[in-house]
């Protein structure tokens, strides 16, 4: 703590967090985990929307094109929505987790169909999934709860309205040196894209 500079009394002003993608640049509060590339986002593709393309399918901590920002405070919750637009199976798009270990949901095309999945990365590189159910399209509303200590639990819904939890709850891990990221991304075949039309922070 520190006693302020000026004295008087201010109203409060905190970093930006959520984002309804309504603008012609990304905000500050956001990071790409490599050199930004503007091949594989737009703003403008969709008004109202990022367009995040699909790149080739990796571990998460090893794609160059997620779009991340820090854990914004010890506890909050985060939602987004988004639509995949599939090109084959396999194709996905997902939120979670960024650290030496990751941990994220999402749609993924299973046979045609959208399925939601749940991926888990250990710090050694193993990953582990989860297949969940089917949605009635490949639009899904994802959100994910913090609370102290990083505890991080998270669930989808078809239609913003009824929320279903996927997996067990699991320990957000820090990356090195850039602290636990929130991060969003898409994997798949050239064509492949995600419409995230916003994600919201609250506490």
């Amino acid at each position: 703590e520190h006693a302020k500079p000026v004295a008087g009394s201010f109203p409060q002003r905190v970093p930006a967090t959520s984002d309804e993608f309504d603008g012609k640049t990304l905000g500050p509060q956001w990071q790409w985990a490599a050199n930004p590339d503007s091949r594989c986002y737009a703003l403008d593709a969709r008004p109202g929307h990022l367009r995040l393309s699909a790149q080739p399918e990796a571990p998460v901590r090893s794609l160059p094109s997620v779009l991340t920002q820090k854990f914004p405070a010890p506890a909050f919750g985060v939602t987004a929505k988004l639509a995949l637009q599939a090109q084959r199976d396999g194709d996905q798009a997902g939120l979670g987790t960024m650290g030496l270990a990751s941990n994220w949901f999402g749609v993924r095309r299973v046979e045609g169909k959208p399925r939601m999945v749940l991926v888990r990365c250990a710090q050694d590189g193993k990953c582990a999934e989860e297949l969940g159910a089917e949605l009635p399209g490949f639009t899904a509303y994802l959100r994910m709860h913090v609370t102290a200590g990083a505890r991080s639990a998270v669930w989808y819904s078809g239609d913003g309205l009824r929320y279903t939890q996927i997996g067990a709850p699991f320990d957000a891990v820090m990356g090195r040196w850039v602290g636990t990221q929130v991060g969003l991304f898409a994997t798949g075949a050239p064509g492949s894209f995600a419409d995230i039309d916003y994600l919201r922070i609250t506490p």
